[in-house]
C-alpha cells in the first residue's frame, strides 16, 4: 500500500508545480547551530545578506537559535551545516516494548540546554532518508505531554515542563505558539486554539493535581483573551501573525475546534457562566459552519465566506471531537450528542482495514495519518466511556494496534510513530514521514485506558 501512496504523492507533487502552487519557501533552507558555529561567548557569525529570525545584526548568541529550525538563504552562511538532508544510515532494530519506545521517543525530544526554547520537546521528527528531530517552534505540542505526565501521577515533570509554558505566556494571556516560514521570513504566529491547547492540557491538568491556583489565573488569562479576539459569532481565528501584527482572517481551520475543550473544563472548575456561555456560542456556530450532517465529517477549512473547502482530515476529525466529547460532558444536549456519534460512525465506517485513518479521508491515496490516528482513538474510548458500544471499543484497539504497528524500532527516531503522507505533518518538508511527538503521549495514554479497563 505504501508504494501505492507514494505513487500519487509523486502526481500530486508534479501536478502542484506545474500548476505553480509549490510551497513558498523554496529560497530558504534550514540549518543547525553548532559548538563549531560559535565563540567563547556564544556568539555565532551569520552572513548579514542572509535571514534568521527575525532580527537583521550578523551576530548571534546562541540561546536565539533552535537547535534544527533555523532559516537561511540558500547559498549563503556555508559554514552552517544543513538541518534538512539525506541520512541512508540504516541503524540496528530496537527490540524493547512499544510503550517503552514511545516514552523513550518523548524522553530523546528535549530541546538542548542552551538553545531557545531549552526544557521544552521538539514537536516531530522527520524520516524518510532525512532522520532529524523538528518544530522545536511549536510550543503548543508541549501541553499533550503535560497531559500524559498528570494522567500518570509524574507530578515532577508535569510542573516543570508547565513552569516553562508559564513563562512564555505573553501579557494578555496568549502564547506564541509556533512558527511558520515565508518569504524568507520566520513568522512567529499566536493562536487562539493552540494557546486554549496549552492552557486545558497543561495549565488545567496540572492546577487539577497541585490546586496551585497560579495555573488556574494563568488558565483565565488565556480564556479571556480567546474571547476578546473571537469573531462575533464566537468563532476564533486561526491565527496571529506577530511579525505583521494582523489576524490571519482568509481562512479558520477545522482544528479550532479542540478550543471548546478548553472552555468546557475552565467553565467546569470555575462555575463562571461567561465561559459557558462563550462555549455554547462558539460550539453552536462550529457545528453549523464546519460540519456536514449528511456525511457525518467535518470539512478542513472555511473561508471568508464561511464556504466549505478542502477535504475531510483525519486530524480535523479528532481535533473536532477533542473539543466536542468534553462540551458535552459540561452541557449535554441532543444534537452536540448527535453530531459527536455520526462523526464517530463516519469515523469507524472510513477506518481502513489495517485500523488507521487516511491523511485526506475523502482523497485515501494521498497517505495515512501518523498523527491522527492516536488521537482519533482516545477520542473514541473517552466517548466510549459516556457512551458504551462494541463497535466504538474495537475501531480504539484497532486504532492503538496500528500505532504500534507503525512504531518505529529503530535508530533516533525509535518510538515515533510514522506513516508517509502528502503533508508530511510539518510545514517545510512535505511528501515525507513525520512522527510528532504528541502522537507518542496520546497512543501511551490509549494503552493506559485499555490496560485499566
Amino acid at each position: 500500500m505504501e508504494v501505492i501512496y507514494y505513487f500519487f504523492c509523486f502526481i500530486h507533487k508534479t501536478l502542484k508545480k506545474a500548476f505553480g502552487k509549490e510551497n513558498n519557501n523554496k529560497n530558504l533552507e534550514f540549518v543547525d547551530i553548532t559548538k563549531n558555529d560559535y565563540d567563547e561567548n556564544f556568539n555565532v557569525n551569520i552572513n548579514k545578506n542572509s535571514f534568521i529570525s527575525s532580527t537583521t545584526i550578523d551576530k548571534y548568541k546562541l540561546n536565539h537559535f533552535y537547535p534544527t529550525e533555523n532559516p537561511i538563504i540558500k547559498n549563503t552562511s556555508k559554514h552552517l551545516k544543513r538541518s534538512y538532508k539525506s541520512n541512508l544510515h540504516n541503524p540496528k532494530k530496537d527490540l524493547r516494548p512499544v510503550e517503552n519506545l514511545w516514552k523513550s521517543f518523548i524522553e530523546r525530544a528535549e530541546i538542548p540546554h542552551g538553545y531557545k526554547n531549552e526544557g521544552l520537546f521538539f514537536g516531530g521528527f522527520i524520516k524518510s532518508n532525512i532522520n532529524n528531530w523538528c518544530l522545536p517552534s511549536w510550543v503548543w505540542t508541549n501541553a499533550a505531554l503535560v497531559k500524559y505526565f498528570c494522567s500518570i501521577n509524574d507530578l515532577k515533570k508535569a510542573e516543570k515542563l508547565t513552569d516553562i509554558l508559564l513563562k512564555k505566556q505573553d501579557i494578555d494571556g496568549s502564547w506564541e505558539v509556533r512558527s511558520e516560514f515565508h518569504n524568507e521570513k520566520e513568522i512567529p504566529i499566536k493562536a487562539p486554539n493552540d494557546s486554549s491547547y496549552i492552557a486545558n492540557n497543561a495549565l488545567i491538568e496540572t492546577y487539577q493535581l497541585t490546586k496551585d491556583t497560579k495555573y488556574l489565573l494563568a488558565a483565565k488569562k488565556c480564556a479571556d483573551w480567546v474571547m476578546a479576539k473571537s469573531r462575533e459569532d464566537g468563532l476564533v481565528w486561526t491565527g496571529y501573525d506577530v511579525l505583521n501584527k494582523k489576524w490571519l482572517k482568509d481562512f479558520i481551520i477545522v482544528d479550532t475546534g479542540f478550543t471548546a475543550g478548553f472552555l468546557a473544563n475552565l467553565g467546569k472548575i470555575t462555575n463562571d457562566e461567561k465561559y459557558l456561555n462563550f462555549l455554547v456560542k462558539f460550539v453552536d456556530r462550529f457545528i453549523e459552519l464546519f460540519f456536514d450532517p449528511d456525511t457525518g465529517g467535518f470539512c478542513t477549512s472555511i473561508d471568508k465566506e464561511n464556504k466549505k473547502y478542502g477535504g475531510v482530515f483525519a486530524r480535523g476529525q479528532a481535533w473536532a471531537l477533542e473539543g466536542l466529547i468534553p462540551t458535552f460532558q459540561s452541557i449535554p444536549n441532543e444534537r452536540l450528542k448527535t453530531t459527536i456519534e455520526k462523526n464517530i460512525a463516519y469515523l469507524i465506517k472510513n477506518q481502513l482495514p489495517n485500523g488507521g485513518w487516511s491523511y485526506n479521508i475523502t482523497r485515501p491515496y494521498l497517505g495515512e495519518d501518523s498523527k491522527g490516528v492516536p488521537v482519533i482513538t482516545k477520542a473514541l474510548l473517552d466517548w466510549n466511556r459516556i457512551s458504551p458500544n462494541k463497535e466504538i471499543y474495537n475501531s480504539a484497539k484497532k486504532g492503538i494496534q496500528w500505532c504500534k504497528r507503525k512504531t518505529s524500532r529503530s535508530g533516533d527516531s525509535a518510538g515515533g510513530i510514522f506513516s508517509y503522507n502528502a503533508e508530511g505533518a510539518i510545514v517545510h518538508s512535505n511528501y515525507t514521514s513525520t512522527a510528532l511527538i504528541y502522537s507518542s503521549a496520546y497512543a501511551l495514554q490509549v494503552e493506559n485506558q485499555l490496560k485499566n479497563e
